[in-house]
C-alpha cells in the first residue's frame, strides 16, 4: 500500500467520526508508527524496518491529511477559522519540530508547477464531505465495486439463516466496504493463494468475525466455517485483529474503520 493509499485510509476513518476529530489524531499518529515497522515487500515477505524508517513513512501520511484536509478552505477565506482547523493545529502540534515535516510542508509550498511543468491549480474541497455511493462513481469504478459487492454477497449467502434478522446489517456492510476505494482494492486481491473464491477469502472472513463480535451474534465460529468454505476458514473469523500474524489481512486502521461502520 502507497503512503498516499494510507492517507486515504486515516481522512476515511477521520470522516466516520462526527466530533472531535482532533482528539484522535496522536493515537492515529501512534497507529501508523506501529504498523510501518513491519510491512510486506513485493514478494509479501514480511520486513521489519528501523525506528526511523517507520517515522519518516507516518510523518509523510500526516502531512498528506493535513494538507488534504486544509484543502477544504476556500480562496478569499485564509484568514477565517475553518471546521478541519482543530485536526490540523493537531497535526501542526504533535509534528511542527519533526525535521521531515519541516521539509515536506516547505517542499508542498514551494512547488509552483508539477511534474509535467504544468502550473498548480488547487480545486478547494473538504475530505470531510465526501460521500461516495454508487451514482457518483464513474461507469468502471461503479462496474468493479458492483461485482465486488455481487460475489461478497453470493459466497455468503449460505450465512443467512445463521445470521437472521442480522443478515440486511450484514449487507449493508459489504455495501459499506465496497464503496470504500481501498477495502475495495484489498478485496480483489487474492489470499489465501489459489482459494476457489480467486479474490480476498481471508479477508471477507476477518470481516465477518467482526460482523460477529460487533452484533454479539449467537452463533459458534464453527457453525460459520462449516457453511462458509468446508470447515477450513475459522481461524481467519476468529483471529480477525491479528495485526502481526498471518490471520488476518487488515491492518489496525483498517479494522477501526470496518468497526466504525457498524456503529
Amino acid at each position: 500500500m502507497t503512503l498516499y493509499r494510507e492517507a486515504e485510509l486515516v481522512l476515511d476513518k477521520l470522516r466516520l467520526e462526527s466530533e472531535n476529530r482532533d482528539e484522535m489524531i496522536a493515537y492515529i499518529f501512534k497507529q501508523l508508527l506501529s504498523e510501518f515497522r513491519v510491512v510486506e515487500d513485493e514478494t509479501g515477505t514480511r520486513v521489519t524496518r528501523s525506528k526511523a524508517q517507520a517515522e519518516c513513512s507516518a510523518v509523510t501520511v500526516m502531512a498528506i491529511v493535513m494538507i488534504s484536509l486544509m484543502n477544504a478552505v476556500e480562496k478569499g477565506h485564509e484568514a477565517e477559522d475553518f471546521e478541519n482547523q482543530p485536526s490540523c493545529v493537531a497535526i501542526m502540534g504533535l509534528l511542527r519540530s519533526h525535521p521531515h515535516f519541516q521539509y515536506l510542508l516547505e517542499d508542498f509550498f514551494r512547488r509552483k508547477k508539477n511534474n509535467s511543468g504544468q502550473n498548480v491549480v488547487f480545486v478547494p474541497a473538504d475530505p470531510m464531505r465526501v460521500e461516495t455511493t454508487l451514482n457518483n462513481m464513474d461507469e468502471q469504478a461503479k462496474e468493479r465495486t458492483e461485482i465486488m459487492l455481487g460475489l461478497v454477497k453470493s459466497h455468503t449467502i449460505c450465512l443467512k439463516a445463521l445470521f437472521g434478522e442480522c443478515w440486511e446489517d450484514w449487507e449493508q456492510l459489504c455495501m459499506k466496504v465496497c464503496l470504500n476505494k481501498d477495502l475495495l482494492d484489498k478485496l480483489y486481491e487474492i489470499s489465501p493463494r489459489n482459494n476457489k473464491w480467486k479474490m480476498n477469502l481471508k479477508m471477507v472472513c476477518n470481516i465477518i468475525g467482526i460482523f460477529r463480535q460487533k452484533k454479539e451474534l449467537i452463533v459458534s465460529i464453527n457453525a460459520i466455517d462449516s457453511e462458509l468454505y468446508e470447515s477450513k476458514v475459522s481461524s481467519y473469523i476468529r483471529n480477525h485483529a491479528d495485526y502481526s500474524g498471518s490471520d488476518s489481512e487488515l491492518s489496525r486502521l483498517q479494522h477501526e474503520c470496518i468497526e466504525k461502520m457498524l456503529d
